[in-house]
């Protein structure tokens, strides 16, 4: 489903773009004279660090599950809620991996909506009601109903859950990246660490194709703590899992 991440791509910017505002890390005060400067490249980090791939990931899979129901409730309409909760769970499965009986069962399911939804419409236009259409219509237009308040309940929840990853990684991430810059620079003897460079996303003037550009910060000098904070957070990680010290 990697083709359909659109969904979660302005809330993992927003992400990222908070990250790396939060990059300029200054040592304990503890520190009695000013040391040298430290610099960090934060996007190498950013693409590196586990607990940016596993954010991007969690973010990733949300938005995926957001973009897969929006797909699923343009399609079906007039499914009770269980067989919308089962239509979900086959989708999830890429069509090239799916079994002959998942595929024969997808393809029942849109026979009974294509079905329904024709007999809805037929309905509509009855000239001369009867008691029998009108029990009919109202039992269709019941199921109708049912199957649009499931799918507004569960996007409705695929975005609070997409809100609350947002947050909940953001802080998450923020504190490890804070930790580990600052314990590289207390045990370095640095004054400060800053971002080595920053980055800025626009339209290009001519074209109007987006473009991306990168802007120096540290012009001269800086001592490169890159790959030490780097190797913190994945220590931070490796402890945070359990995993034994290599």
């Amino acid at each position: 489903m990697r083709n359909q991440r659109s969904a979660a791509v302005p809330v993992l910017s927003a992400l990222l773009a908070a990250l790396a505002a939060a990059v300029i890390v200054r040592a304990q005060d503890a520190t009695p004279t000013p040391g040298p400067i430290g610099k960090i490249e934060f996007y190498r980090v950013q693409d590196q660090a586990p607990q940016f791939v596993e954010a991007r990931k969690s973010i990733e899979d949300l938005g995926d599950e957001a973009a897969l129901l929006q797909r699923v409730s343009a399609t079906y309409s007039m499914l009770s809620p269980q067989e919308l909760d089962r239509v979900l769970t086959l989708e999830r499965t890429d069509e090239p991996a799916r079994t002959a009986d998942q595929r024969k069962e997808l393809d029942s399911m849109r026979m009974t909506e294509n079905e329904r939804a024709g007999r809805f419409r037929a309905l509509l236009q009855v000239e001369t009601p009867t008691p029998e259409t009108d029990a009919e219509f109202d039992k269709l237009r019941g199921m109708f109903d049912a199957c649009a308040e499931h799918k507004k309940t569960k996007s409705d929840d695929v975005q609070r859950k997409l809100d609350d990853a947002n947050t909940q990684m953001q802080q998450k991430v923020t504190a490890a990246l804070d930790a580990a810059v600052k314990k590289v620079a207390e045990a370095k003897g640095l004054a400060a660490v800053l971002q080595s460079t920053v980055r800025t996303v626009g339209p290009h003037l001519d074209t109007g194709v987006p473009v991306i550009e990168y802007h120096r910060v540290v012009h001269y000098g800086g001592v490169d703590v890159t790959d030490d904070v780097l190797a913190e957070l994945v220590r931070m990680n490796n402890a945070e899992r359990g995993v034994p010290a290599q």
